[in-house]
Formats: C-alpha cells, sequence, structure tokens
C-alpha cells in the first residue's frame, strides 16, 4: 500500500500557524491605522467644538458689554455708571483680550488669519469708548449730542465684533460637520478593508486547512486501515515506508509490530512442539514421584499410627495425675482460706486501733487549733480594745477642746452684750443674739462635761477588758501547751498501731499469696486434666485420620498413575 511522499506534518501546522498569525497582524495593524484615523479625526472636531463654544461665550459676552454700555447712556442723568455694568465691561474686554491666542487660531483653521487682527482692533477700540470716554462723558453730564455718537459708535463697533465672532463660529461649526462626515466615511472605508482582509485571510485559512487536513488525513486512514487487518491476524498486507513525515514513522512502526506478531506465531509453533515433549517428560516424571511418594507416605502414616496409640496410654496416666493433684490442692487450699480468715480478723482489729488513734489525734490537733485560734483572736480583741482605749483617750481630748470653745464662746458672747449695752437701743437686737450665743456656750459647757465623765467611765471598762483578756489568753495559751504535748504522745501510739496494723498486713497478703497459690496449682491441675483428655481424643482422631490419609493416597496414587 503506497503513501505518497509530503512534508512533515509539523511543517504543514505551522504553516497553518503562520498564516494564522499573518492574517491577525496584518487585521491588527489595519484596525490600528482606522482607530488612529479616528483618534485624529475625532481629536480635531472635539478642538473645534470647543473653539465654537469658547467664541459662542466670547460673543454673548460681547453682546452683554454693548447692552451694559446702552444702559449706561440711558442711565446718563445719575452722574455715574453703575459698578454691575462696569464689571460686565471689564469682564468682557478682558476676556476678549485673553482669548486673542484663541481667536488668531480659530482664524486660522477656517483659513482668514486677518479676521483675528480685525477682532483685536475693535476689541482696543471698543475698550477706548465704553470703558474711557463713555464713561467720563457720563461723570461730566455731557449732552444729548455726545450720548448720540456715543451710542452709534458702540452699535458700529459692537455689531462688528460680534458679527465677526458669528462668522467664526458658523464657519468651525460647518467644518466640524464637514469633518464628522468625513470621519464617518473613513471609519466606513476602515471597516470595509478590515472585513475585505478578514475575509480573504480566513477562505486562504480555510483553504489551507482543508488542502493540509487531506494530507494527514488520508494517509490515517489509509494506515488505520492496514492496523485494523494486522489486528485481525493477516499478516500477508503490505506496508510501505516511504513517507517522510511522521506518517512514514508511524509506518514504520507498524511494520515493526507486523514483524514481531510473524516472529510471534513461529514462536507459538515452537513452543507447541515444546509443549508436547514437555508433557511426555511431566508424565513419566509424575509417575516415577507418585511410586517415592507411596513408599514414603506410607512409612510417615504407620510412624503417627504407632505415635498415637502411645500418646493414648500417656494422656490416660496424665488424666489420673491430674485428678489427684486437684483433690489434694482442694484441702490445702481449705486450710489456706481458714488461717487467711484468722489473719483478715487481726488485720481488722489493728486498722480499726489506728483508725480510733489517729481520730484522737485529730481531736487534739482540732483542740490544738482551736486554742491557738482563741490566743489570736484574744490578742485580736486586746488590741481591739487598746485602740478602743486610745479613741476614749481622743475623745475626751477632743471634748476638752470643745469645753475650752464654749468658755471662748461665752466670753465672747459677754463682750458681745457690754457692747450692745453700750450701744442702746441700736444694740437690742445684738445683745438678744447674744444672749442666745451665751445660752448655748452654757449648754455646750454643761454637755461636754457629761461626755467627759462618760468618756472616763469607758476608759475605766477599757483597762478592765484589757486586763481580763490578757489573763484569758495565758489560760489559753497554757491549755495548747498541754493539748500539744497530748497530740504528740498519740501521733506516737498511732505510728505504733500502724506499724502493727502494715505487719498484719503483710502476714494476711502472705497467707492471700498462698490461698491464690494453691488455687493456681489446682487449676493448673485442671487444665492438664483436661489436655490429657484433649490430647487423647487428639490421638483417637490422629488415628483415624491416619486411616483416612492411608486410603487419600493410595486414591490419588491410582488418579496419578492413569492419567
Amino acid at each position: 500500500m503506497k503513501f505518497s511522499l509530503s512534508p512533515t506534518i509539523k511543517f504543514k501546522l505551522v504553516l497553518m500557524g503562520c498564516v494564522a498569525v499573518v492574517a491577525l497582524a496584518l487585521l491588527s495593524i489595519i484596525s490600528w491605522n482606522a482607530a488612529n484615523v479616528v483618534k485624529r479625526a475625532t481629536n480635531g472636531n472635539q478642538v473645534m467644538l470647543e473653539q465654537s463654544q469658547q467664541l459662542s461665550d466670547l460673543r454673548i459676552s460681547t453682546i452683554e458689554m454693548v447692552l451694559a454700555a446702552m444702559d449706561s447712556i440711558l442711565d446718563a442723568d445719575e452722574g455715574y455708571v453703575y459698578d454691575e455694568r462696569l464689571e460686565v465691561m471689564d469682564n468682557s474686554i478682558e476676556a476678549l483680550r485673553n482669548s486673542q491666542e484663541l481667536i488668531q487660531l480659530a482664524a486660522v483653521r477656517i483659513g482668514q488669519p486677518e479676521l483675528a487682527a480685525e477682532v483685536s482692533e475693535l476689541t482696543n477700540t471698543i475698550d477706548r469708548v465704553v470703558r474711557v470716554e463713555l464713561v467720563q462723558a457720563i461723570e461730566a453730564r455731557a449732552g444729548e449730542e455726545a450720548y448720540v455718537d456715543f451710542n452709534d459708535d458702540i452699535d458700529e463697533f459692537g455689531e462688528g465684533l460680534v458679527d465677526i465672532l458669528a462668522d467664526m463660529e458658523d464657519e468651525l461649526a460647518a467644518m466640524q460637520k464637514e469633518s464628522s462626515i468625513a470621519l464617518s466615511e473613513r471609519v466606513d472605508e476602515a471597516s470595509l478593508n478590515a472585513v475585505s482582509t478578514g475575509l480573504v485571510f480566513a477562505i486562504a485559512l480555510i483553504a489551507v486547512l482543508f488542502v493540509t487536513g487531506r494530507t494527514i488525513t488520508e494517509p490515517i486512514a489509509l494506515l488505520t486501515k492496514v492496523m485494523g487487518q494486522l489486528a485481525e491476524g493477516d499478516l500477508d498486507v503490505a506496508i510501505e515506508t516511504d513517507r517522510r513525515d511522521e506518517m512514514g514513522a508511524m509506518a514504520a512502526a507498524v511494520q515493526v509490530f507486523k514483524d514481531n506478531a510473524g516472529e510471534k506465531v513461529r514462536l507459538e509453533k515452537e513452543q507447541h512442539a515444546a509443549k508436547l515433549r514437555t508433557e511426555e517428560e511431566k508424565r513419566r516424571t509424575t509417575l516415577e514421584m507418585a511410586d517415592r511418594f507411596e513408599r514414603q507416605v506410607k512409612e510417615v502414616v504407620d510412624g503417627v499410627s504407632s505415635s498415637s496409640t502411645e500418646m493414648q496410654v500417656t494422656a490416660q496416666q496424665m488424666s489420673v495425675t491430674a485428678e489427684e493433684t486437684t483433690r489434694q490442692s482442694a484441702n490445702v487450699a481449705a486450710a489456706s482460706d481458714e488461717a487467711s480468715a484468722n489473719v483478715q480478723t487481726v488485720a481488722a482489729t489493728a486498722e480499726e486501733l489506728s483508725v480510733s488513734i489517729a481520730e484522737i489525734g485529730r481531736q487534739v490537733n482540732q483542740s490544738t487549733r482551736i486554742a491557738a485560734n482563741a490566743v489570736e483572736e484574744a490578742e485580736t480583741t486586746n488590741d481591739t480594745v487598746q485602740g478602743l482605749a486610745e479613741a476614749a483617750s481622743k475623745i475626751g481630748e477632743v471634748v476638752t477642746l470643745i469645753n475650752d470653745i464654749a468658755g471662748q464662746t461665752n466670753l465672747l458672747a459677754l463682750n458681745a452684750t457690754i457692747e450692745a449695752a453700750r450701744a442702746g437701743e441700736a444694740g437690742k437686737g445684738f445683745a438678744v443674739v447674744a444672749g442666745e450665743v451665751k445660752n448655748l456656750a452654757n449648754q455646750t459647757a454643761k454637755a461636754t462635761e457629761d461626755i467627759s465623765a462618760q468618756v472616763t467611765a469607758i476608759q475605766n471598762e477599757t483597762n478592765d477588758a484589757v486586763g481580763a483578756i490578757e489573763r484569758i489568753r495565758d489560760v489559753i495559751t497554757e491549755v495548747n501547751e498541754i493539748a500539744t504535748t497530748i497530740a504528740t504522745a498519740v501521733e506516737q501510739q498511732g505510728v505504733s498501731a500502724q506499724e502493727i496494723a502494715r505487719n498484719v498486713q503483710q502476714a494476711a497478703r502472705g497467707t492471700q499469696d498462698v490461698n491464690e497459690n494453691i488455687e493456681s496449682v489446682s487449676r493448673a491441675a485442671s487444665e492438664t486434666g483436661t489436655a490429657a483428655g484433649q490430647v487423647l481424643s487428639a490421638s483417637k482422631e490422629m488415628s483415624r485420620q491416619a486411616d483416612g490419609l492411608r486410603g487419600e493416597v493410595d486414591r490419588f496414587l491410582r488418579e496419578v498413575r492413569t492419567g
């Protein structure tokens, strides 16, 4: 089967990719160029639109200036120009002067650069007329004839300036319209170019894909058919490997598969012949092995039967010995349980004694702590009473101070009464107040005397309480020392009782260990008896299985020998 010579598949795929990249690059260039054209045209339109808007603002500002000047002429009898009108005229003139560059650019754009000079000249003229001459005439209260001339000049110059600005604005609007139309035409042209180029490259790419696809898919289909015939076992199919692309390499690989398949068929025939020879040799060897196996197995089975008989006799003897051991272990366990019970009784008594001694020690320690707490409370109470005595002493000092103040107040009241008497009628009211103050001073002195007596009584009682508390503290301290001595003795007795209880517990654990060992011996003897029974059963089962094994071996050898 022939495969025509052709470039490699990789080359074809790269060629398709290059065509696609070139098409995309060319479309990108066309789009970029169109975008730049649109951008420049759009920027030009935007500039013309802004210039037109600014010229419109200047034109409106100029009209407002003319109207302000006309209104000032109408109100010339006032003898001055209103500030807001002056502001309008100033703003308009300044706007015209500041827009000279804009006006120059717009005049050049519309192809009439001389209009910029006319606007500049008219601006200077109308500036001189409205902001200098008109203002001076109004302030000088000029006659009607002068205002008629001003009216004509303002109309002439203002209208000329407004007309020029309007003409420039109209020209820019017309140019903007023409530019928009041209922009639309350029956009349409760029779109058409992009679509046409894209269509051309799409057709070219489709053609390349079609041709390349045919040069790839047809060889693949042919090679697939060849591989199908090989899979069905047709090894006579012809494979040509003349192509220099990947399909040629694949055909060469299929040729290798074909060669390997032929080699496999040859090897299978040789293996079949060898298998027949091997099976014959295997049969002869098997018969020899069967004879040898029969002899060896019969020897093993006979040995197993003899050993199982001996195991039965030994197992019966072990069972009798285990029963005797179990009986004797039961007697020893009973004696051990009795001894353990006695030791447990002694241990419990010793434990109760130890607990009682510990409780006594705890109660004595509790008494000691209570006595110590009582001593601390007595000392605290003593400190409190001492503080109370000190407070009572301070209260006495304060009462003495109050008594002194009351005496001083009494003297002051007496002096006030004397001074009121000297004052005559004018001092009667003051004399009454001084009398009241004197009465209060006397009452205060009497009250302080009562308080002083009570404080003295408190101090005496406090001193007696301090003495009593100190005696109580001494007694509690002595009781605390005695309780400490008792607690020490009880603690020693508790240690002794605990030692006795510990020794008894060790003895109890010893008897318990003996009991557990006896039980272990008894369980071991019982388990030995059980194991002996199991050994006896196993030996009998072994004898039975040995007989069965002998029969199975005979049957197996018959089957091997027959076939």
